[in-house]
Formats: structure tokens, C-alpha cells, sequence
């Protein structure tokens, strides 16, 4: 039976296959055997699949038991080094830094999804990442925003 879940499910292999570009509702529904038509009895539309992606990727965080500010921007940062695509998904939801002004979580939020966009855009390598990461979440344990 073709339930909410199995969509998400598929749909994030496509994605961590082939990156988000690569997710339609007709490579999903194909993957699944249906037809396209019968995904929409389960999501509205393709930016209500991609949230649902958003969301079970994003899950990891919570398992990760991450409790105070360093674990959950460590454990931010290591799902979004391991799924690339997630960076805009997360970006085009977020706010922006003006708005997490006296918000320690928001403002690593927005610090861990910049980074992502540098190293997803091919502008720092891996290591690279880490170092600016750690040195970035030193600076701001150190002396957290306002």
C-alpha cells in the first residue's frame, strides 16, 4: 500500500542519489511503480515532498540527543556535510541574521547553514570547512551573540 512515508522514503534516495535536482514526482512515483497521479493522494505538491525530505533528514538531529548549543550546531553541521542539498531546503526557510539577533540557536542556525553554502558551492573543501567551523564555534561559545 502506497503511504506518505514510502513517497518520503523514496524520494530522499532519489535526492541523496542525485542531489535535489534530480528529485520529480514522476522518478519518484516511477521508482515506486505508480503513477504520478497517485503521490498527490499523499503530498500536494512537489515543495510538500520536498519538506517532507527536509524534515525526515533533519530528524537525525533530534536522535542525535544533541542538548545544548556546541552538540546541536556539531550535529547540524554533520548532516548538512552529509546531505548537501539540504542547505537551500533549510536556507529558503530560515531567518535571515537580522532576525536572530539575542537568538544564540537561530544565530548558529544561520552560522552552520552558511557554511554550507560555501562548501556546497565548491568555494572551501572539507577541510577547509571544519577549520572555519571550529573556529567559528569557538568565537561564538566564547562570546555568544546578544
Amino acid at each position: 500500500m502506497l503511504t506518505r512515508e514510502a513517497i518520503v522514503e523514496s524520494a530522499l534516495h532519489v535526492v541523496e542519489q542525485g542531489g535535489l535536482e534530480a528529485l520529480s514526482m514522476r522518478g519518484v512515483a516511477r521508482r515506486l511503480g505508480v503513477t504520478p497521479m497517485a503521490l498527490y493522494n499523499h503530498v500536494h505538491d512537489k515543495a510538500d515532498l520536498v519538506d517532507a525530505v527536509a524534515v525526515a533528514t533533519a530528524e537525525g538531529l533530534q536522535e542525535s540527543g544533541a542538548v545544548d548549543a556546541e552538540a546541536s550546531a556539531r550535529a547540524l553541521n554533520e548532516v548538512l556535510a552529509a546531505s548537501p542539498w539540504l542547505v537551500p531546503v533549510l536556507a529558503q526557510s530560515r531567518v535571515g541574521l537580522a532576525d536572530v539577533h539575542g537568538d544564540d540557536w537561530l544565530t548558529l542556525q544561520a552560522f552552520v547553514l552558511g557554511l554550507g553554502a560555501l562548501r556546497g558551492s565548491g568555494r572551501l573543501d572539507e577541510e577547509g570547512a571544519d577549520r572555519l567551523f571550529e573556529r567559528g564555534l569557538a568565537a561564538l561559545l566564547a562570546d555568544p551573540p546578544a
